[in-house]
């Protein structure tokens, strides 16, 4: 831009010497025009010719110099035009602005503060310069409402993470320690948003719209972030306490609620969640001290209930699953100080459990020790095995068998280090020897 800007000066003033030193020279008394058949025209006083050439040029230097300094204080463009009008004038004139000839006047400095206050009032009015401010507040407003949809997401970054991958609490299957997940999820807490930021309104809540008995009287603070005319974020207030009860939330910003959560005493109870965007809550949760008591699980979006979590006094206690898909739980584990205990399924999914394990604790890991098993899917237990409590692979110690059905063992095998010992028979009948 410098360089360009130097190119145009020089262009000029190349240009105004041209102009110059084409001006025809005074006319003197050697002059033959002058002078007709013997007879000389009277001679005419002298006068002052102007500057001279070199004068103007070395004005014209200067007066670019002192225009593009003046003009910078509006940017490039206007150094530029500063530099170009003060180079025109002073070619002229011979004069430089604001500088003065060899024999200036003293600067007056109330003169030139007054004179700066004016450029500055100028460069100021300056229509670029009013855009510029209008941009900037343009970005200020755009960076705040990016802050505020930040803080409205931070309040079910859980969610959205359930959104990515279905939520899954610990199942039977982790059955090696894992204990740090079966602690109860705190219950999520709601930002502290400025009351301000919320359009609020007073308004009359149906009987049975929050799954209330009566018609209820709310104040309605809402937020519509995106201006799209479906807020993000409603929040009702008891008119009376000014505590929050109850909560709903577009958390994907499809306009569509997501998420409800109801309050007592300012204090989050429960809350249902719309994972999948079909409209209707697929995951619901139930809050205790702050901390989440059962959560149930839709899945596959079918409607119905597949998966269920239990927590007591912040520990897991139990978990229920649907594994085929039938809307029966035919899986369900126990635990107990975060610890598995006992594990049941119903493997043939006849609504009856057939299989039965029992677990013990060794250094921290989860390890079987008894396996019962209904072979004849008779409701009634015909198979146990026992093993040893200890950790690595399983080491069977015993194995109990009821053959005829009658709810009584009639074989017993004894094994040590895996090998079958003794066999005990109460009735030699029922065993082909």
């Amino acid at each position: 831009m410098k360089k360009h800007f130097d190119k145009q000066i020089c262009v000029l003033v190349v240009a105004l010497v041209g102009v110059s030193c084409a001006s025809p020279p005074h006319a003197t008394s050697d002059n033959p025009a002058r002078k007709t058949a013997g007879v000389s025209e009277p001679e005419l006083p002298d006068v002052d010719a102007g500057p001279t050439v070199f004068q103007r040029v070395s004005s014209a230097m200067e007066g670019a110099l002192v225009g593009a300094v003046m003009g910078a204080q509006a940017g490039p463009l206007g150094a530029a035009v500063g530099a170009g009008t003060l180079l025109v004038y002073a070619a002229v004139t011979g004069e430089v602005p604001l500088v003065g000839g060899s024999d200036p006047a003293p600067r007056d400095p109330e003169n030139e503060k007054r004179r700066e206050r004016e450029m500055e009032e100028q460069i100021a009015s300056d229509p670029r310069q009013r855009g510029g401010e209008l941009a900037d507040e343009i970005e200020a407003e755009l960076a705040r409402q990016e802050d505020l949809l930040r803080e409205i997401e931070s309040e079910e970054s859980a969610t959205r993470t359930e959104r990515q991958a279905p939520v899954e609490a610990p199942t039977v299957d982790a059955r090696a320690g894992g204990t740090s997940s079966r602690a109860a999820p705190r219950a999520p807490v709601a930002p502290d948003l400025p009351r301000p930021l919320f359009e609020e309104r007073k308004i009359r809540v149906p009987r049975g719209a929050f799954g209330n008995e009566r018609e209820l009287r709310v104040i309605e603070l809402s937020v519509d972030a995106d201006r799209d005319g479906f807020p993000e974020l409603l929040r009702y207030l008891d008119p009376a306490s000014d505590e929050l009860i109850r909560s709903e939330q577009d958390s994907d910003y499809d306009g569509r609620i997501d998420i409800w959560q109801d309050y007592a005493s300012g204090v989050l109870l429960a809350r249902r969640v719309d994972r999948d965007g079909d409209g209707r809550a697929d995951l619901w949760e139930e809050y205790e001290d702050g901390f989440a008591t059962s959560r149930k699980l839709d899945q596959d979006g079918n409607g119905r209930v597949n998966a269920y979590y239990q927590w007591r006094d912040g520990s897991l206690v139990v978990e229920q699953h649907d594994v085929d898909g039938d809307g029966e739980m035919n899986r369900i584990a126990r635990y107990q100080d975060r610890l598995l205990v006992r594990d049941e399924e119903d493997l043939d999914g006849d609504g009856s459990m057939d299989r039965l394990t029992t677990y013990a604790s060794v250094a921290g890991e989860e390890v079987a020790v008894r396996i019962e098993r209904d072979s004849n899917s008779d409701g009634k237990m015909d198979l146990i095995e026992i093993y040893a409590a200890v950790s690595g692979p399983r080491t069977l110690l015993r194995r109990e068998e009821d053959r005829d059905s009658d709810g009584q063992m009639d074989i017993t095998s004894i094994y040590e280090k895996g090998r079958l010992v003794r066999r005990e028979i109460s009735d030699p009948a029922l065993v082909p020897l």
